[in-house]
């Protein structure tokens, strides 16, 4: 399935997706960035749903996997810098938990840095919720926030 709007499309990711995702992952993440491989075994994961926000090129992307239990885990969503508060994260987060729903999602949660104060924002506005903390998560020992959010709420 693929969601046009206006120029642009959400579709899935694909192999020859990776480099322009792995650089909006860096230019994202830095130091957390995700490797490549990594990234590519979200391609091919039954369970899991790989999307980019296509506008010609790469500007966005989220993954997500449904775990046992129906758990979905928002594992990433990132957007390039000088495409942010446009919506373009809120319409990837909508979309992610779509399909994540259709495989079976009943809840979604993610991890989020401690310290991502415009990341916490942004989910606390597309009806996450603090659940709890998972501590020195990060490779740099910051904390990570768990956020929770029932499909009844949404």
């Amino acid at each position: 399935m693929i969601t046009m709007i206006g120029n642009t499309r959400i579709r899935r990711a694909t192999n020859k997706d990776l480099p322009e995702i792995y650089r909006i992952e860096l230019e994202v993440f830095g130091d957390d960035a995700w490797h490549p491989i990594a990234l590519g075994f979200f391609l091919h994961l039954d369970t899991a749903r790989f999307l980019v926000y296509d506008a010609s090129e790469i500007i966005g992307y989220a993954i997500g996997i449904v775990e046992k239990g129906g758990f979905g885990h928002v594992l990433n969503i990132a957007v390039r810098k000088d495409y942010r508060r446009k919506r373009v994260g809120a319409l990837l987060l909508s979309r992610l938990e779509a399909e994540l729903k259709s495989l079976g999602a009943i809840t979604f949660y993610l991890e989020v840095r401690a310290d991502n104060y415009n990341a916490i924002r942004f989910y606390k506005e597309n009806i996450y919720k603090i659940n709890g903390v998972k501590k020195k998560y990060y490779r740099d020992g910051m904390d990570a926030l768990v956020m929770v959010k029932e499909l009844a709420l949404s």
